[in-house]
């Protein structure tokens, strides 16, 4: 059985790594703009609650 917003291809893990990647540039991007180590540290602990967020509620 296939569950609800993954295809039979696995399309649902592509949606995780695409979020993945997209948590990572925008840590990378939050730092080259602010060149806070503080600032990026906050961004990336909202990143990775917001990923894990997201996989825990898509059961991936």
């Amino acid at each position: 059985m296939v569950r609800s917003g993954q295809g039979r291809d696995g399309t649902g893990h592509r949606k995780v790594l695409w979020l993945v990647n997209g948590v990572l540039a925008g840590v990378g991007g939050v730092f080259l703009t602010t060149a806070s180590v503080l600032v990026t540290a906050i961004a990336a602990a909202a990143a990775v609650a917001i990923a894990v967020t997201v996989i825990a509620v898509t059961g991936r």
